[in-house]
């Protein structure tokens, strides 16, 4: 199953997105991947100024979920509870 991830916000961006998929000819900076066996990972990379990021993720035949993240200089934390 293939899983696309958006993000949102100017505090973070989609560094990568993977999964434990040893032969793939997939690239990680896309934002959308095949999981393994239902599984995959994205990695974010904040930015310089805090704020939220929204990152929503969603695959074919699944209910799309969503992520609020706020990015501070000292601390991150979850809004939401975790996909």
């Amino acid at each position: 199953m293939t899983v696309t991830v958006k993000v949102e916000g100017e505090a973070a961006e989609l560094a990568a997105l993977g999964s434990a998929r040893t032969r793939t000819s997939e690239v990680f900076n896309s934002n959308r991947h095949l999981t393994h066996f239902g599984r995959a990972q994205a990695i974010l990379r904040s930015g310089t100024i805090a704020g939220k990021v929204s990152v929503t993720v969603s695959c074919e035949n699944c209910e799309e979920k969503a992520i609020d993240i706020s990015v501070g200089q000292e601390h991150t934390s979850l809004s939401h509870a975790a996909l």
